[in-house]
């Protein structure tokens, strides 16, 4: 059984000592959240701390001792991620210019075409087996399309969030991107919701971030950290809008 990073629910038991209460079904998710106002601070001190560590159990305890995380600790996952890329017969430039890319798109729909153009790759077939292999390491979550009847439909476009906090910073320092908030707080919240759920995105003129199906109903995640909002889709019943605080809330009790 392969292991992944800690989820922020798992980080708050297991590290931070308090047991929030658990979403069991989306409808009851803002129950829950006000639920969880009672760690409120907590919360909220601990979801900055998690934006850095992620869910990496070295990571996390520098970040505890000394307030930062070591270049040592970076350095051991990035070495971890080449030489993996490697042994899938991956070239470690071509595998840098890809992710370059997806930290650049910031969580927009991206076709394999769209990849391969803007990388040094030459077909997109070669584009979607280099992101393949990213996903395989689970180091990123792919969501695909959604139409408003909650069917999945694979020829669209896809959005690429990288799958833990850590890894996305981690990547970023590795090809000199900046890290954007917006992709950060999106790429959690699509990476938890998809380790439950089939999660996958909307857009036409607007766009909804992550879209899961639970028991018959659709929801809607957008993840807000600025003052713009979207307007909900007409057909979208549950649109979710969670900012810095609910966001922390929410995922806090999302076991």
């Amino acid at each position: 059984m392969v292991m992944g990073p800690l989820n922020f629910h798992s980080y708050l038991v297991k590290v931070v000592g308090i047991r929030p209460a658990v979403i069991e079904g989306l409808g009851y998710l803002w129950r829950v959240v006000e639920a969880n106002k009672l760690y409120s601070q907590t919360i909220a001190d601990s979801f900055t701390a998690y934006l850095e560590t992620g869910g990496f159990p070295q990571a996390i305890r520098e970040f505890t001792e000394y307030g930062r995380v070591s270049e040592a600790s970076r350095k051991a996952l990035l070495d971890g991620l080449r030489g993996d890329w490697l042994r899938a017969c991956k070239s470690e430039a071509t595998m840098k210019e890809v992710v370059s890319y997806l930290l650049e798109a910031r969580a927009a729909p991206l076709s394999w075409l769209s990849i391969a153009k803007n990388t040094s790759i030459n077909s997109p077939h070669t584009a979607r087996s280099y992101v393949d292999v990213l996903k395989d390491l689970m180091t990123i979550t792919i969501l695909s399309y959604v139409d408003p009847g909650g069917r999945t439909i694979h020829r669209k476009n896809r959005k690429i969030h990288f799958a833990d906090p850590f890894i996305h910073k981690t990547l970023a320092g590795y090809c000199g991107q900046k890290v954007y908030e917006d992709a950060l707080m999106e790429g959690v919240v699509a990476s938890h919701l998809a380790r439950r759920y089939n999660t996958g995105y909307w857009k036409n003129k607007s766009e909804v971030d992550c879209v899961v199906v639970e028991d018959s109903e659709i929801y809607g995640f957008e993840v807000k950290t600025g003052l713009r909002r979207a307007p909900s889709p007409k057909w979208l019943k549950h649109h979710i809008v969670l900012d810095r605080e609910t966001t922390s809330l929410f995922l806090a009790g999302f076991s």
